[in-house]
């Protein structure tokens, strides 16, 4: 009789199927509006954006801050905002 191949800890899946586990993906816009809504709740998350520095090419995405992309926290805009009367 032949010798079983040796235990199963050391199986390595070949990546044919999909997974069901990622079949929900993410919405960019669902996201960056709820980031959006953090933002003007206070908080300042962080976003994703192509990197605009194109000679680096091993960061190809960098992150930064919600409030850099705005110029400021909510609170600030709305302060330096003018209002007709």
């Amino acid at each position: 009789m032949a010798k079983k191949g040796g235990s199963g800890k050391t199986y390595t899946s070949k990546g044919e199927r999909r997974s069901s586990i990622g079949s929900k993906t993410k919405h960019t816009g669902n996201t960056l509006m709820n980031k959006q809504q953090a933002w003007l709740n206070g908080s300042d998350p962080w976003i994703t954006i192509p990197n605009p520095n194109k000679e680096e090419t091993s960061k190809r995405f960098i992150k930064i801050r919600y409030s850099t992309t705005m110029h400021g926290t909510a609170k600030d805009r709305q302060k330096n905002m003018y209002v007709m009367k």
